[in-house]
């Protein structure tokens, strides 16, 4: 595996920062940090934090932000809050609830970023064509 010791934890938390509009406080809360444990560990590599509590969670939150890019910052939201990953015990997790829980793999927590993507985007077409079917049912009885 090739090794990247150029990349600090700094430029996930940047890369966090941006696709999500937010502040380092949201960061937190979505990887159950406190914001000294983040600011503490700006300047180290990524492969040196990588096996601790506060690198897996921040590099899972990233690898589960980079498989929803490129949708608005406020749908990646969404979709991190979606509960739509039933464990083996029949509870649902979003990807909020499964970084802080740490009990699945990067990759599990991206698969459940891209379905909490998909159920976000089904309930807003839902709305928008329940909004359709209101509009079209007004203007038919105005006529």
């Amino acid at each position: 595996m090739e090794k990247h010791t150029n990349y600090k934890i700094e430029q996930i938390v940047s890369y966090i920062a941006e696709k999500l509009d937010c502040s380092q406080k949201l960061i937190a809360s979505y990887t159950s940090l406190n914001e000294s444990t983040i600011s503490a560990n700006l300047n180290k590599e990524i492969e040196v934090v990588g096996n601790k509590k506060a690198g897996r969670r921040l590099l899972a939150l990233y690898l589960a932000i980079h498989q929803v890019e490129g949708q608005g910052s406020e749908a990646i939201k969404e979709a991190l809050n979606e509960f739509v990953y039933e464990d083996l015990d029949g509870n649902f997790d979003s990807v909020v609830s499964a970084i802080g829980t740490d009990k699945y793999q990067p990759s599990v927590i991206a698969n459940i970023a891209s379905i909490g993507m998909q159920k976000y985007k089904e309930k807003m077409s839902l709305r928008g064509q329940g909004l359709f079917e209101a509009v079209k049912s007004v203007v038919a009885s105005s006529y």
